[in-house]
């Protein structure tokens, strides 16, 4: 999982904010609405390991009259290793 956060839009008809994301393991730049919330945060999930991902968002109102998108985050996923690895002699 991906987690994103921002801060408020200070437009009072905000009413929501809508999640693009974009990429893959061939680079993909192609984004698309991947959620909607109400608060400031996001759980983006079901990606995949090891796989660079691009993310915005915009704010969106009351009237469906988006505003322009944030800046471009990139988060990169990881695969994490086994724990508690242990050698036992026989």
């Amino acid at each position: 999982t991906v987690n994103l956060s921002w801060k408020a839009s200070p437009s009072d008809y905000a009413n929501e904010y809508v999640i693009y994301r974009s990429g893959n393991e061939t680079g993909d730049n192609d984004f698309k609405e991947v959620g909607r919330t109400k608060g400031t945060s996001y759980t983006a999930g079901s990606l995949k390991n090891c796989t660079k991902y691009n993310f915005k968002v915009c704010a969106a109102s009351i009237y469906q009259f988006a505003s322009s998108f944030t800046s471009t985050v990139t988060a990169t996923t990881v695969t994490h290793a086994p724990y508690d690895f242990k050698a036992t002699p026989a």
